[in-house]
């Protein structure tokens, strides 16, 4: 199977204060959004863990269909809605996972909470004030919950981290969204059915993003950053002996 994703040894998590120092660099070294390579690696690695991950979105359309019933019950879901990302980020790392690894977010629920509160409202007040800055705060505020997750930032600094370094390929990211939207809407046209496979592929396309944009160090070049990969099924040990 042809190999399709870098291992993280490469990239290293930034700190909040680097977030915010990357957001400056953007401007004069934006990151090249390569729509088609992230969704079709996406698809290529959904179709490797496609059991795992239509399982863990029946669960979770599931669950939020019981909280809908039950006034603000789905707030204490929104740590199980990084669920995929999570497990994406086992899968390119090349590391074993189990189910209960889609649940990991309930670790930092504390955290998630307040910042998909924090940042669901003030998307709901640009909305009602004017409708473009609702929008653009959904596209900025997008990544929040993975930067929380995986860089562990106070809930603000990390919204604002989030918002700056967006803000300077809005448009770019905007696309990026458009597309995974209209993926997601594809899979509901087939019976709804086509759901279970559309979203967990939105999923994973937008840890890849995430993952070059958040994680990456300053100065690589994104072709540097692709020179070692690993297969999504069969992850090879890096050190193991070559026959």
């Amino acid at each position: 199977m042809k190999d399709y994703v870098t291992p993280l040894e490469t990239y290293a998590p930034l700190d909040i204060p680097q977030l915010q120092d990357r957001a400056d660099d953007l401007i004069h070294n934006p990151v090249k959004i390569e729509y088609g390579r992230y969704y079709s690696e996406a698809l290529e690695i959904f179709k490797a863990h496609a059991g795992q991950y239509i399982l863990f979105s029946l669960v979770l359309f599931a669950a939020f269909s019981v909280a809908g019933m039950i006034p603000f019950a789905g707030i204490f879901l929104i740590p199980m809605t990084v669920g995929g990302v999570i497990v994406a980020d086992k899968i390119v790392r090349g590391e074993s996972y189990e189910f209960s690894d889609f649940f990991s977010g309930y670790q930092k629920f504390g955290n998630l909470l307040g910042a998909g509160l924090l940042s669901g409202l003030l998307i709901v007040v640009g909305t009602l004030f004017c409708l473009l800055p609702g929008i653009y705060l959904a596209v900025a505020y997008s990544w929040v919950l993975m930067i929380v997750y995986f860089q562990d930032g106070a809930i603000w600094e990390t919204m604002e981290a989030s918002r700056k370094i967006i803000t300077k390929q809005w448009f770019e990211f905007f696309i990026f969204m458009l597309l995974g939207n209209l993926i997601v809407f594809a899979g509901l046209l087939l019976c709804g059915v086509g759901i279970l496979a559309a979203a967990p592929i939105v999923w994973i396309a937008q840890y890849l993003l995430y993952r070059d944009v958040f994680l990456r160090a300053d100065g690589d070049d994104y072709d540097d950053l692709m020179e070692v990969t690993v297969d999504p099924v069969d992850p090879v040990d890096p050190d193991e002996d070559l026959v």
